[in-house]
């Protein structure tokens, strides 16, 4: 009997909303409103009840977002 180990790459990997909310500055509360509301382009994965978020796609998100101070 074998047993595979599955590697995961450092873009596939998951994490909670908690660490979302922290990278981001906002509240899980304020993430699970962009959920609902589709208000915000924002990807998600649904684990059971669980939420996670793909770290490249926040990255990707964060990237997309960034703004140059007017002078």
């Amino acid at each position: 009997m074998s047993t595979a180990t599955v590697q995961e790459s450092p873009s596939r990997t998951l994490i909670s909303p908690q660490e979302v909310a922290n990278r981001l500055n906002v509240s899980i509360d304020t993430l699970a409103d962009w959920r609902c509301r589709k208000t915000v382009q924002l990807p998600f994965v649904k684990c059971g009840r669980s939420v996670k978020y793909e770290v490249r796609d926040v990255e990707a998100f964060m990237d997309a977002n960034k703004q140059m101070a007017s002078v």
